[in-house]
């Protein structure tokens, strides 16, 4: 609960209200003449950012990318008759290796993976399962080895190790953020701001001001709305609600646009989560064009490229976005043609220091004898292997001792992010 005596400051940090939506391709006209790739070139690299995506509600990795060939193959299409991602055809998945292919719908990620710009890791997860939603997102967002092991998050612990600014852009401040007070919050992205002319807008705000401070206590949550308006108009907020009258309408669209925005004209944020929701699809799944499963990935994989050029083209930051999901879904489909929750799931990375064009991972295979519980895909790489990689990304010199209470082992450092 928010209390009388804190500041200015710690008022922006743990407040959800929300800020105005922001168009992805704000700063897309810097260089008009030029090419993406010409315009990436000439922006001088000054920082490392580290973006967080959660797609909470169990995301159905065995649905974005499949076996294509030998006896997995035949084990994933008996198991998923009508979800199964078919290899010929209009909607035929994408070739990315001998060994698996891409949903259709994630076409954008395919020229990502194929620039070496994004890179999948398979049978990723915690060791300890649970089937449960709000277990298993409290375990991942804590970073827990075994519940109970730690009462604050996994990014708040890394704060605490080593400071930073961080920013935390859905509903509610996730879990990995508990015990902070160092965070920006954005529960919505549209709506905050005073009407009329800046005469008018100075007038009012002054007249209220004087309302607020004349109220004594009572008048402290609205002397802190006001500081929190003087800050975002500090971060060009205002200016660029007006000159782009047309934003983008869909949750995640603009959930990104935030975060490119951030990214750009905050040059000391350079921790920032996203969640997205609705990824859990025990009913009518649907991994063709008119499914729910393939339009929310659509839309998934076109903004995640459209936030990647972005970056490259308008930031001075070396960008890495990184997207998981609590658990996977189950291999079998179930009688309502949907998935249930699972086990082992796909992890992705991209940004231009990821060593992309590759599927890291050891596949365990879709046999019973190799599937957790006979039911789900096995974990063989810890969540927290990769957290631990791209924190050490920020920050070379973190003791990731101080963060997680054992630090699982990888085939070796650096194994998908560049250093340097």
């Amino acid at each position: 609960m928010l209390k009388p005596n804190l500041s200015r400051r710690d008022f922006l940090f743990q407040t959800t209200t929300g800020v105005l939506g922001l168009s992805l391709l704000s700063n897309s006209g810097l260089f008009p003449s030029l090419s993406t790739t010409a315009r990436a070139n000439l922006i001088e690299r000054q920082r490392n950012v580290f973006v967080v995506v959660f797609l909470r509600g169990g995301f159905d990795g065995l649905g974005l990318l499949c076996p294509r060939s030998g006896p997995d193959r035949v084990l994933y299409e008996a198991a998923r008759p009508t979800l199964a991602l078919p290899l010929t055809g209009d909607n035929a998945a994408l070739p990315l290796t001998d060994s698996f292919a891409l949903n259709r719908a994630a076409i954008p990620l395919q020229s990502l993976f194929e620039k070496k710009r994004m890179a999948f890791i398979h049978a990723c997860g915690l060791s300890t399962p649970s089937r449960s939603h709000f277990a298993a997102q409290l375990q991942v967002d804590l970073g827990n080895a075994k519940p109970g092991e730690f009462n604050s998050g996994w990014l708040t612990r890394f704060m605490e190790a080593s400071p930073r600014k961080a920013a935390a852009i859905g509903p509610l401040s996730p879990a990995s953020f508990l015990g902070t007070k160092n965070l920006f919050a954005f529960s919505r992205l549209k709506g905050l701001g005073l009407d009329g002319s800046e005469a008018r807008q100075r007038l009012l705000r002054t007249s209220l001001r004087n309302l607020y401070q004349a109220s004594g206590e009572k008048g402290f949550y609205g002397q802190m709305a006001l500081d929190m308006l003087d800050d975002l108009e500090d971060l060009g907020f205002k200016q660029l609600s007006k000159n782009l009258p047309d934003l983008p309408s869909a949750e995640m669209p603009q959930k990104f646009a935030l975060a490119s925005h951030l990214i750009r004209n905050d040059p000391s944020l350079s921790l920032l989560t996203i969640d997205i929701g609705g990824w859990d699809t025990h009913r009518q799944q649907g991994t063709q064009p008119d499914g729910y499963f393939y339009k929310q990935l659509a839309t998934l994989s076109q903004t995640l490229s459209d936030f990647h050029h972005d970056m490259e083209a308008t930031s001075n930051a070396w960008v890495t976005t990184l997207v998981f999901s609590e658990f996977g879904r189950r291999l079998k489909e179930n009688a309502s043609r949907g998935t249930d929750h699972g086990h082992g799931n796909v992890v992705l990375l991209s940004g231009p220091k990821v060593q992309g064009g590759q599927i890291y991972g050891q596949w365990p295979g879709l046999a019973n004898d190799q599937l957790f519980e006979r039911s789900d895909l096995s974990v063989t790489t810890d969540l927290r292997h990769i957290f631990g990689e791209c924190l050490q990304h920020l920050d070379q010199n973190i003791a990731l001792e101080k963060i997680f209470s054992v630090v699982p082992k990888g085939e070796k450092k650096n194994l998908f992010i560049k250093t340097g």
